[in-house]
């Protein structure tokens, strides 16, 4: 478990000195992934270490969203003040991910290499 680790955690910090070094306006967590999705596809998938360090923090991930909640909770006046604006914010994406979800999908099922 160690191994899967320390890649996802070289990964992280290979974004991070990517996004400091280049000045880019990315967050360097984000260029980390952007470099392990890549890593993984030329690889044909993640190893069995890589795969069980996966699961075993996706186990944990709802832990993650305790801090998150507790802020929103703090905060509920300054969000009560933005709510429509918020409101159209959440639907404009949601609706934005949907319809770029369902062109992918549509381009992936007509790619003769994924059909069935």
């Amino acid at each position: 478990m160690i191994h899967g680790l320390v890649a996802l955690l070289s990964a992280q910090l290979l974004g991070e000195l990517i996004s400091a070094i280049c000045g880019l306006p990315v967050p360097g967590p984000v260029i980390g992934l952007i470099l392990l999705f890549s890593w993984l596809c030329l690889r044909g998938g993640p190893g069995p270490e890589l795969s069980q360090t996966a699961h075993t923090l996706l186990r944990y991930l709802p832990l993650l969203l305790i801090p998150p909640c507790v802020g929103l909770m703090d905060h509920l006046p300054l969000l009560a003040r933005h709510a429509e604006l918020l409101l159209a914010i959440i639907l404009g994406t949601t609706a934005l991910s949907l319809v770029v979800s369902g062109l992918l999908g549509r381009a992936w099922l007509k790619d003769p290499q994924h059909g069935d």
